[in-house]
Protein backbone atom coordinates (compact mmCIF):
# COMPACT_ATOMS: atom_id res chain seq x y z
CA UNK A 1 0.00 0.00 0.00
CA UNK A 2 1.28 3.45 -0.90
CA UNK A 3 0.48 6.36 1.43
CA UNK A 4 0.60 10.14 1.21
CA UNK A 5 0.54 11.36 4.79
CA UNK A 6 0.17 14.73 6.52
CA UNK A 7 0.80 15.46 10.23
CA UNK A 8 0.40 12.06 11.79
CA UNK A 9 2.07 9.34 13.82
CA UNK A 10 1.75 5.73 12.71
CA UNK A 11 2.04 2.25 14.07
CA UNK A 12 2.02 -0.81 11.87
CA UNK A 13 0.70 -3.91 13.63
CA UNK A 14 2.66 -7.00 12.84
CA UNK A 15 -0.29 -9.37 13.17
CA UNK A 16 -2.79 -9.89 10.38
CA UNK A 17 -6.18 -11.60 10.46
CA UNK A 18 -7.15 -14.50 8.26
CA UNK A 19 -9.93 -16.98 7.87
CA UNK A 20 -12.68 -14.47 8.75
CA UNK A 21 -16.16 -15.98 8.68
CA UNK A 22 -18.05 -12.69 8.13
CA UNK A 23 -17.20 -9.10 7.46
CA UNK A 24 -18.12 -7.94 10.98
CA UNK A 25 -16.24 -10.77 12.68
CA UNK A 26 -13.21 -9.91 10.54
CA UNK A 27 -13.49 -6.23 11.45
CA UNK A 28 -13.69 -7.01 15.14
CA UNK A 29 -10.79 -9.41 15.03
CA UNK A 30 -8.66 -6.96 13.11
CA UNK A 31 -9.25 -4.19 15.62
CA UNK A 32 -8.42 -6.57 18.44
CA UNK A 33 -5.12 -7.63 16.93
CA UNK A 34 -4.14 -4.14 15.90
CA UNK A 35 -4.77 -2.63 19.33
CA UNK A 36 -2.85 -5.36 21.13
CA UNK A 37 0.50 -3.67 20.67
CA UNK A 38 -0.58 -0.12 21.43
CA UNK A 39 1.29 1.66 24.19
CA UNK A 40 -1.82 2.71 26.11
CA UNK A 41 -1.74 5.08 29.05
CA UNK A 42 -4.29 5.84 31.75
CA UNK A 43 -4.61 9.26 33.30
CA UNK A 44 -7.71 11.47 33.10
CA UNK A 45 -10.03 12.38 30.23
CA UNK A 46 -8.81 15.96 30.53
CA UNK A 47 -5.29 14.83 29.51
CA UNK A 48 -6.44 13.66 26.06
CA UNK A 49 -4.77 16.08 23.64
CA UNK A 50 -4.10 14.11 20.46
CA UNK A 51 -4.65 10.87 18.57
CA UNK A 52 -2.61 7.87 17.51
CA UNK A 53 -3.26 6.87 13.89
CA UNK A 54 -2.79 3.35 12.53
CA UNK A 55 -3.01 2.51 8.84
CA UNK A 56 -3.15 -0.86 7.14
CA UNK A 57 -4.66 -2.69 10.13
CA UNK A 58 -6.24 -4.91 7.50
CA UNK A 59 -3.99 -5.38 4.46
CA UNK A 60 -6.25 -7.14 1.97
CA UNK A 61 -5.86 -4.51 -0.76
CA UNK A 62 -2.10 -4.06 -1.17
CA UNK A 63 -2.38 -2.01 -4.38
CA UNK A 64 -4.55 0.68 -2.80
CA UNK A 65 -3.35 4.25 -2.24
CA UNK A 66 -4.13 6.15 0.96
CA UNK A 67 -4.09 9.89 1.59
CA UNK A 68 -4.23 10.64 5.30
CA UNK A 69 -4.91 13.97 7.00
CA UNK A 70 -4.51 14.27 10.76
CA UNK A 71 -5.31 17.73 12.03
CA UNK A 72 -6.96 16.65 15.26
CA UNK A 73 -9.33 17.86 16.59
CA UNK A 74 -10.46 19.78 13.48
CA UNK A 75 -10.33 16.91 11.02
CA UNK A 76 -9.01 13.40 10.47
CA UNK A 77 -9.58 11.85 7.05
CA UNK A 78 -8.74 8.67 5.17
CA UNK A 79 -9.09 8.76 1.38
CA UNK A 80 -8.41 5.53 -0.52
CA UNK A 81 -8.20 4.91 -4.28
CA UNK A 82 -7.31 1.83 -6.38
CA UNK A 83 -8.91 -0.29 -3.66
CA UNK A 84 -10.06 -3.28 -5.63
CA UNK A 85 -9.32 -6.61 -7.21
CA UNK A 86 -11.05 -9.08 -9.49
CA UNK A 87 -11.34 -11.90 -6.97
CA UNK A 88 -14.98 -12.85 -6.41
CA UNK A 89 -14.33 -15.32 -3.60
CA UNK A 90 -13.47 -14.24 -0.09
CA UNK A 91 -13.25 -11.01 1.88
CA UNK A 92 -10.70 -8.37 0.87
CA UNK A 93 -10.51 -5.14 2.81
CA UNK A 94 -8.28 -2.35 4.04
CA UNK A 95 -8.78 -0.72 7.45
CA UNK A 96 -7.35 2.39 9.12
CA UNK A 97 -8.19 3.82 12.53
CA UNK A 98 -7.33 6.46 15.10
CA UNK A 99 -7.42 6.41 18.90
CA UNK A 100 -7.61 9.18 21.49
CA UNK A 101 -4.16 9.74 22.99
CA UNK A 102 -2.21 11.78 25.52
CA UNK A 103 1.16 13.54 25.60
CA UNK A 104 1.04 14.64 21.99
CA UNK A 105 0.31 11.16 20.65
CA UNK A 106 2.86 9.20 22.69
CA UNK A 107 0.28 6.60 23.68
CA UNK A 108 -3.39 5.76 23.28
CA UNK A 109 -5.53 6.76 26.25
CA UNK A 110 -6.63 3.74 28.29
CA UNK A 111 -10.24 4.25 29.38
CA UNK A 112 -11.38 2.75 32.69
CA UNK A 113 -14.85 1.73 33.88
CA UNK A 114 -15.15 4.89 36.00
CA UNK A 115 -14.39 7.26 33.11
CA UNK A 116 -17.48 9.29 32.21
CA UNK A 117 -17.46 11.44 29.09
CA UNK A 118 -19.17 12.66 25.93
CA UNK A 119 -17.64 12.41 22.45
CA UNK A 120 -19.07 14.15 19.39
CA UNK A 121 -17.90 14.35 15.79
CA UNK A 122 -19.27 14.82 12.29
CA UNK A 123 -18.63 11.75 10.14
CA UNK A 124 -18.84 11.75 6.33
CA UNK A 125 -18.49 8.38 4.59
CA UNK A 126 -18.29 8.02 0.81
CA UNK A 127 -17.99 5.08 -1.52
CA UNK A 128 -17.93 4.74 -5.30
CA UNK A 129 -19.40 2.29 -5.90
CA UNK A 130 -21.33 1.97 -2.61
CA UNK A 131 -20.96 -1.83 -2.80
CA UNK A 132 -18.89 -3.65 -1.71
CA UNK A 133 -19.22 -2.07 1.69
CA UNK A 134 -17.45 1.00 3.03
CA UNK A 135 -17.97 1.79 6.72
CA UNK A 136 -16.79 4.23 9.36
CA UNK A 137 -17.56 5.35 12.89
CA UNK A 138 -16.57 4.63 16.49
CA UNK A 139 -14.50 1.59 17.46
CA UNK A 140 -13.75 0.24 20.96
CA UNK A 141 -11.24 -2.42 21.88
CA UNK A 142 -9.54 -4.17 24.77
CA UNK A 143 -5.83 -3.35 24.50
CA UNK A 144 -4.98 -6.89 25.59
CA UNK A 145 -5.91 -7.97 22.07
CA UNK A 146 -9.42 -9.40 22.41
CA UNK A 147 -12.07 -8.94 19.73
CA UNK A 148 -13.51 -5.41 19.55
CA UNK A 149 -15.74 -4.39 22.43
CA UNK A 150 -18.06 -2.28 20.35
CA UNK A 151 -18.63 -0.38 17.11
CA UNK A 152 -21.04 2.44 16.26
CA UNK A 153 -20.96 2.83 12.49
CA UNK A 154 -22.29 4.07 9.19
CA UNK A 155 -22.13 1.95 6.03
CA UNK A 156 -22.72 2.65 2.36
CA UNK A 157 -24.45 -0.48 1.08
CA UNK A 158 -26.81 -1.23 3.98
CA UNK A 159 -27.35 2.49 4.72
CA UNK A 160 -27.06 1.61 8.42
CA UNK A 161 -26.46 3.81 11.45
CA UNK A 162 -26.11 1.15 14.11
CA UNK A 163 -24.23 0.14 17.27
CA UNK A 164 -23.24 -3.46 17.90
CA UNK A 165 -20.62 -5.54 19.68
CA UNK A 166 -20.87 -3.63 22.98
CA UNK A 167 -21.35 -5.96 25.97
CA UNK A 168 -25.08 -6.72 26.09
CA UNK A 169 -26.01 -3.89 23.69
CA UNK A 170 -27.36 -3.59 20.15
CA UNK A 171 -28.95 -0.32 19.00
CA UNK A 172 -30.28 0.81 15.62
CA UNK A 173 -30.78 4.58 15.47
CA UNK A 174 -33.95 6.22 14.06
CA UNK A 175 -31.92 7.11 10.95
CA UNK A 176 -30.83 3.50 10.42
CA UNK A 177 -31.25 2.35 6.77
CA UNK A 178 -31.47 5.99 5.64
CA UNK A 179 -27.78 6.87 5.43
CA UNK A 180 -26.55 7.87 1.97
CA UNK A 181 -22.94 7.93 0.79
CA UNK A 182 -21.40 11.38 1.11
CA UNK A 183 -23.87 12.61 3.73
CA UNK A 184 -22.35 14.24 6.85
CA UNK A 185 -23.91 12.98 10.07
CA UNK A 186 -23.39 14.21 13.62
CA UNK A 187 -22.50 11.21 15.78
CA UNK A 188 -21.83 11.04 19.48
CA UNK A 189 -21.70 8.85 22.56
CA UNK A 190 -22.01 9.55 26.27
CA UNK A 191 -20.63 6.98 28.72
CA UNK A 192 -21.73 7.45 32.32
CA UNK A 193 -22.82 5.79 35.56
CA UNK A 194 -26.62 5.54 35.68
CA UNK A 195 -28.97 5.71 38.65
CA UNK A 196 -28.54 1.96 39.16
CA UNK A 197 -24.81 2.46 39.64
CA UNK A 198 -24.18 0.70 36.29
CA UNK A 199 -21.91 1.78 33.46
CA UNK A 200 -24.14 2.87 30.59
CA UNK A 201 -24.02 4.53 27.18
CA UNK A 202 -26.21 6.84 25.11
CA UNK A 203 -25.80 6.89 21.31
CA UNK A 204 -26.51 10.12 19.40
CA UNK A 205 -27.12 10.67 15.68
CA UNK A 206 -28.29 13.93 14.08
CA UNK A 207 -30.22 15.11 17.15
CA UNK A 208 -31.64 11.71 18.09
CA UNK A 209 -30.52 10.06 21.33
CA UNK A 210 -30.93 6.45 22.40
CA UNK A 211 -32.27 5.52 25.81
CA UNK A 212 -29.48 4.69 28.29
CA UNK A 213 -28.12 1.21 27.58
CA UNK A 214 -26.31 -0.60 30.41
CA UNK A 215 -23.10 -2.52 29.71
CA UNK A 216 -23.11 -6.13 30.86
CA UNK A 217 -20.36 -6.68 31.88
CA UNK A 218 -18.87 -3.16 32.14
CA UNK A 219 -16.09 -2.01 29.84
CA UNK A 220 -12.69 -1.34 31.40
CA UNK A 221 -9.15 -1.06 30.13
CA UNK A 222 -10.15 -0.13 26.59
CA UNK A 223 -9.13 2.32 23.88
CA UNK A 224 -11.53 4.34 21.78
CA UNK A 225 -11.54 6.30 18.54
CA UNK A 226 -12.70 6.19 14.94
CA UNK A 227 -12.08 3.82 12.04
CA UNK A 228 -12.59 3.42 8.30
CA UNK A 229 -12.82 0.20 6.31
CA UNK A 230 -13.18 -0.34 2.57
CA UNK A 231 -13.91 -3.69 0.92
CA UNK A 232 -12.63 -4.36 -2.59
CA UNK A 233 -13.61 -7.82 -3.78
CA UNK A 234 -14.84 -8.11 -7.39
CA UNK A 235 -14.40 -4.40 -8.20
CA UNK A 236 -11.31 -4.19 -10.34
CA UNK A 237 -9.20 -1.14 -9.55
CA UNK A 238 -12.02 1.40 -9.91
CA UNK A 239 -13.04 1.35 -6.26
CA UNK A 240 -12.65 4.39 -4.01
CA UNK A 241 -13.82 5.44 -0.58
CA UNK A 242 -13.19 7.94 2.15
CA UNK A 243 -14.08 8.76 5.75
CA UNK A 244 -13.80 12.20 7.27
CA UNK A 245 -14.10 12.92 11.00
CA UNK A 246 -14.70 16.64 11.60
CA UNK A 247 -14.92 18.73 14.79
CA UNK A 248 -13.94 15.96 17.19
CA UNK A 249 -14.64 16.71 20.85
CA UNK A 250 -14.16 14.65 23.99
CA UNK A 251 -15.40 16.13 27.25
CA UNK A 252 -15.28 14.66 30.72
CA UNK A 253 -18.63 14.83 32.46
CA UNK A 254 -18.55 17.45 35.21
CA UNK A 255 -17.19 16.41 38.58
CA UNK A 256 -19.60 18.70 40.37
CA UNK A 257 -23.32 19.27 39.83
CA UNK A 258 -24.27 16.40 42.11
CA UNK A 259 -21.87 13.83 40.72
CA UNK A 260 -20.28 13.18 44.10
CA UNK A 261 -22.64 10.26 44.64
CA UNK A 262 -24.49 7.77 42.47
CA UNK A 263 -26.85 9.67 40.20
CA UNK A 264 -30.55 9.97 40.90
CA UNK A 265 -33.09 11.88 38.77
CA UNK A 266 -33.88 15.36 40.11
CA UNK A 267 -37.14 17.22 39.46
CA UNK A 268 -36.33 20.66 38.04
CA UNK A 269 -37.98 24.02 38.64
CA UNK A 270 -36.96 27.10 36.62
CA UNK A 271 -37.96 30.74 36.88
CA UNK A 272 -36.46 34.00 35.67
CA UNK A 273 -37.15 37.40 34.17
CA UNK A 274 -36.91 38.01 30.44
CA UNK A 275 -36.21 41.59 29.35
CA UNK A 276 -36.94 42.76 25.80
CA UNK A 277 -36.56 46.11 24.10
CA UNK A 278 -39.27 48.67 24.88
CA UNK A 279 -41.28 50.29 22.10
CA UNK A 280 -40.10 53.59 20.64
CA UNK A 281 -42.61 56.28 19.75
CA UNK A 282 -42.41 59.83 18.39
CA UNK A 283 -44.89 62.57 19.33
CA UNK A 284 -44.75 66.34 19.19
CA UNK A 285 -41.17 66.43 17.99
CA UNK A 286 -39.81 64.17 20.75
CA UNK A 287 -38.97 60.50 20.83
CA UNK A 288 -39.70 58.23 23.79
CA UNK A 289 -38.49 54.71 24.29
CA UNK A 290 -40.41 52.79 26.89
CA UNK A 291 -38.69 50.79 29.61
CA UNK A 292 -37.70 47.22 28.93
CA UNK A 293 -40.61 44.80 28.79
CA UNK A 294 -40.43 42.28 31.62
CA UNK A 295 -41.79 38.77 31.18
CA UNK A 296 -41.60 35.96 33.71
CA UNK A 297 -40.11 32.74 32.34
CA UNK A 298 -41.20 29.53 34.11
CA UNK A 299 -40.71 25.77 33.87
CA UNK A 300 -44.07 25.52 32.11
CA UNK A 301 -42.90 28.00 29.47
CA UNK A 302 -39.72 26.01 28.86
CA UNK A 303 -41.66 22.73 28.63
CA UNK A 304 -43.95 24.28 26.02
CA UNK A 305 -40.95 25.47 24.02
CA UNK A 306 -39.15 22.13 24.36
CA UNK A 307 -42.18 20.21 23.05
CA UNK A 308 -42.33 22.37 19.93
CA UNK A 309 -38.58 22.26 19.33
CA UNK A 310 -38.29 18.49 19.84
CA UNK A 311 -41.25 18.07 17.46
CA UNK A 312 -39.35 20.14 14.90
CA UNK A 313 -36.31 17.94 15.54
CA UNK A 314 -38.42 14.84 14.79
CA UNK A 315 -37.89 13.39 18.27
CA UNK A 316 -41.39 13.98 19.66
CA UNK A 317 -44.66 13.35 17.82
CA UNK A 318 -46.80 16.09 19.39
CA UNK A 319 -46.23 19.83 19.82
CA UNK A 320 -47.11 19.82 23.52
CA UNK A 321 -46.47 17.57 26.50
CA UNK A 322 -49.35 15.99 28.47
CA UNK A 323 -50.67 17.66 31.58
CA UNK A 324 -48.44 17.05 34.58
CA UNK A 325 -45.26 16.54 32.53
CA UNK A 326 -42.06 17.24 34.46
CA UNK A 327 -38.52 18.25 33.64
CA UNK A 328 -35.92 15.92 35.18
CA UNK A 329 -32.16 16.29 35.44
CA UNK A 330 -29.52 13.66 36.06
CA UNK A 331 -25.96 14.93 35.99
CA UNK A 332 -24.63 12.16 33.77
CA UNK A 333 -27.50 11.98 31.27
CA UNK A 334 -28.77 15.55 31.28
CA UNK A 335 -32.34 16.82 30.97
CA UNK A 336 -35.36 14.76 30.00
CA UNK A 337 -39.13 15.23 30.10
CA UNK A 338 -41.30 12.63 31.81
CA UNK A 339 -45.00 12.17 32.46
CA UNK A 340 -46.39 12.84 35.94
CA UNK A 341 -45.90 9.13 36.77
CA UNK A 342 -42.25 9.43 35.63
CA UNK A 343 -42.75 7.55 32.35
CA UNK A 344 -40.11 8.95 29.97
CA UNK A 345 -41.36 11.10 27.10
CA UNK A 346 -38.20 12.44 25.44
CA UNK A 347 -34.60 13.33 26.20
CA UNK A 348 -34.06 17.07 25.69
CA UNK A 349 -30.31 16.97 26.32
CA UNK A 350 -29.77 17.94 22.67
CA UNK A 351 -31.32 21.35 23.42
CA UNK A 352 -31.04 22.02 27.17
CA UNK A 353 -27.70 21.58 28.92
CA UNK A 354 -26.12 22.44 32.28
CA UNK A 355 -22.33 22.55 32.34
CA UNK A 356 -19.47 24.06 34.38
CA UNK A 357 -18.47 27.54 33.21
CA UNK A 358 -15.32 28.07 35.28
CA UNK A 359 -12.17 26.33 36.48
CA UNK A 360 -12.65 26.75 40.24
CA UNK A 361 -14.60 24.28 42.36
CA UNK A 362 -15.11 24.79 46.10
CA UNK A 363 -16.11 21.71 48.07
CA UNK A 364 -17.17 20.96 51.62
CA UNK A 365 -18.64 17.98 53.44
CA UNK A 366 -17.86 15.06 55.71
CA UNK A 367 -17.14 11.35 55.42
CA UNK A 368 -15.69 8.42 57.36
CA UNK A 369 -11.92 8.46 56.89
CA UNK A 370 -11.61 4.68 56.82
CA UNK A 371 -14.21 4.37 54.04
CA UNK A 372 -13.28 7.29 51.78
CA UNK A 373 -15.04 10.41 50.53
CA UNK A 374 -17.45 8.67 48.14
CA UNK A 375 -18.47 5.69 50.29
CA UNK A 376 -21.73 6.08 52.25
CA UNK A 377 -22.36 7.68 54.61
CA UNK A 378 -21.06 11.03 53.37
CA UNK A 379 -22.16 14.54 52.47
CA UNK A 380 -20.58 16.73 49.84
CA UNK A 381 -21.35 20.23 48.58
CA UNK A 382 -19.78 21.57 45.39
CA UNK A 383 -19.81 25.24 44.36
CA UNK A 384 -18.80 26.36 40.88
CA UNK A 385 -19.84 28.65 38.06
CA UNK A 386 -22.31 26.88 35.77
CA UNK A 387 -24.16 27.76 32.58
CA UNK A 388 -27.64 26.66 31.61
CA UNK A 389 -27.98 26.74 27.82
CA UNK A 390 -31.11 26.43 25.69
CA UNK A 391 -30.12 26.07 22.03
CA UNK A 392 -32.68 24.88 19.51
CA UNK A 393 -30.91 26.28 16.45
CA UNK A 394 -29.26 22.96 15.60
CA UNK A 395 -32.67 21.26 15.28
CA UNK A 396 -34.37 24.00 13.26
CA UNK A 397 -35.64 26.14 16.14
CA UNK A 398 -35.05 29.79 16.96
CA UNK A 399 -34.63 30.04 20.73
CA UNK A 400 -31.03 30.24 21.91
CA UNK A 401 -29.94 31.65 25.28
CA UNK A 402 -27.43 30.98 28.03
CA UNK A 403 -27.57 31.90 31.73
CA UNK A 404 -24.57 31.76 34.07
CA UNK A 405 -24.40 31.84 37.86
CA UNK A 406 -23.00 30.09 40.91
CA UNK A 407 -24.26 26.52 41.07
CA UNK A 408 -24.48 24.61 44.33
CA UNK A 409 -24.88 20.84 44.30
CA UNK A 410 -25.32 18.73 47.40
CA UNK A 411 -25.11 14.96 47.70
CA UNK A 412 -26.05 13.21 50.95
CA UNK A 413 -26.00 9.47 51.54
CA UNK A 414 -27.27 7.66 54.60
CA UNK A 415 -25.46 4.97 56.53
CA UNK A 416 -25.93 1.64 54.73
CA UNK A 417 -27.93 -1.13 56.36
CA UNK A 418 -26.40 -4.51 57.05
CA UNK A 419 -27.45 -5.51 53.54
CA UNK A 420 -25.78 -2.43 52.05
CA UNK A 421 -28.97 -0.47 51.34
CA UNK A 422 -28.85 3.31 51.69
CA UNK A 423 -30.57 6.46 50.40
CA UNK A 424 -28.87 8.90 48.05
CA UNK A 425 -30.28 12.45 47.96
CA UNK A 426 -29.06 14.92 45.33
CA UNK A 427 -30.00 18.58 45.00
CA UNK A 428 -28.88 21.48 42.84
CA UNK A 429 -29.52 25.19 42.76
CA UNK A 430 -28.49 28.15 40.63
CA UNK A 431 -29.63 31.52 42.01
CA UNK A 432 -29.62 35.00 40.46
CA UNK A 433 -28.27 33.81 37.12
CA UNK A 434 -27.84 36.31 34.29
CA UNK A 435 -27.48 35.90 30.55
CA UNK A 436 -28.75 36.82 27.12
CA UNK A 437 -29.85 35.36 23.82
CA UNK A 438 -32.83 35.12 21.48
CA UNK A 439 -36.33 33.93 22.37
CA UNK A 440 -38.65 31.74 20.32
CA UNK A 441 -39.95 34.74 18.39
CA UNK A 442 -36.45 35.70 17.31
CA UNK A 443 -36.31 38.71 19.66
CA UNK A 444 -33.06 39.53 21.47
CA UNK A 445 -33.40 39.17 25.24
CA UNK A 446 -31.54 39.72 28.51
CA UNK A 447 -32.24 37.34 31.39
CA UNK A 448 -31.81 38.11 35.07
CA UNK A 449 -32.94 36.84 38.43
CA UNK A 450 -32.73 33.37 36.92
CA UNK A 451 -33.25 30.45 39.32
CA UNK A 452 -32.85 26.73 38.73
CA UNK A 453 -33.56 24.25 41.52
CA UNK A 454 -33.60 20.48 41.40
CA UNK A 455 -33.82 17.67 43.93
CA UNK A 456 -34.35 13.94 44.09
CA UNK A 457 -33.53 10.81 46.08
CA UNK A 458 -33.40 7.10 45.51
CA UNK A 459 -32.79 3.91 47.48
CA UNK A 460 -29.50 2.33 46.41
CA UNK A 461 -27.29 -0.54 47.45
CA UNK A 462 -23.55 -0.97 47.92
Amino acid sequence: MNSNRTQFSLRYPTSKTSGCRTARVCIAAAIGLAFAGVNATHAQISTVDSVVVTTNALDGLPKSDLTLVDKYPSVISFNVINAGNTNTNGFFAMQDYWQFATNGGSGAYLFQSNDTFTITMTVTLTGDPISPRKEAGFAVNDVAGSIADGQYILDTDGHEVVAFGFPGIFYATPVDHFYESGEPINMGITVFTDSNGKQAIIFMADGFSSPPEEFSPPLTGYTLGGYFQIQGQDTGTNNVGSATFDDITITALPTGLGIAGTQVPQTVSITGTELTQGVESTKGGSTTTKAAVKTTLTTADLLADLAKDEHTAGKYDATNFPSGAKLLYTANTGFQVVEKNNTPLVSVANILTLLPAGQTEITSGSFVDADGSTTPPFTQTDLQLVTLTYDATSVGGTQNFAVTGVGSSVTTTTKPSKKGAYTDTDSFSLQNGTGEGVNGEGVKIILNGFSVTASGNAPLEN
